[in-house]
């Protein structure tokens, strides 16, 4: 049975969510929100990184190294 073990956001509604590409770095957390914004969170701690905008409406999230 699944359970939830924690949530990050703070209420927003996010469209698409991705983890880092780099399997080092898989505990960081992008997710594009419906404010034109892309949030990362650190999914070990549950802080957020930093928030970055304006992204086109209706875009896929893209990361790029």
């Amino acid at each position: 049975m699944w359970q939830v073990i924690s949530t990050l956001g703070e209420g927003k509604m996010y469209y698409t969510a991705k983890l880092h590409p780099n399997t080092d770095q898989q505990n960081m957390l992008f997710a594009g929100c419906a404010d034109k914004k892309v949030y990362q969170w650190d999914a070990n701690s549950g802080d957020l990184v930093q928030a970055r905008g304006l992204l086109p409406s209706a875009m896929p999230l893209q990361l790029s190294l």
